[in-house]
């Protein structure tokens, strides 16, 4: 129980410390913020292991699992289910505030926003777009 605390109090210090970094990409400085990609799929990798976790638990409760193992089978997957849940969730609504300061800062930056790559036969291509 006490190193599930230690996971779960290093989990909440980690996400919490990023607003930190990102603050120094501010509107003044022109460094474009984190675009919180990153952020959004582990999240969504660590959300997706919880919930199957989750889902398959109650396969503990069936004959598949010796008599005497259901009950402890039952409860390892809600535990370990548990924190990998709570922890891609944090990361994915972090990720998520980092990518809408980052489509703000998008918007304010029009220079950055008509830059385009494409591939072509023999490397890549870099193109920028302007309306008028």
């Amino acid at each position: 129980m006490k190193a599930l605390l230690r996971l779960s109090a290093s989990m909440t210090a980690m996400v919490f410390s990023w607003p930190s970094a990102a603050q120094d990409a501010s509107p003044r400085s022109g460094l474009p913020p984190p675009n919180g990609v990153d952020l959004i799929a582990t999240g969504s990798a660590l959300a997706a292991f919880g919930v199957a976790s989750y889902a398959t638990a109650p396969i503990c409760k069936t004959s598949v699992v010796v008599a005497q193992e259901q009950s402890s089978c039952f409860e390892v997957s809600l535990i370990v289910g548990a924190p990998f849940l709570a922890a891609g969730i944090s990361l994915f609504v972090v990720g998520a505030m980092q990518h809408a300061r980052y489509a703000a800062w998008m918007r304010s930056h029009p220079a950055f926003f008509g830059l385009s790559i494409a591939p072509t036969g023999g490397g890549s291509l870099l193109g920028w777009g302007a309306r008028f």
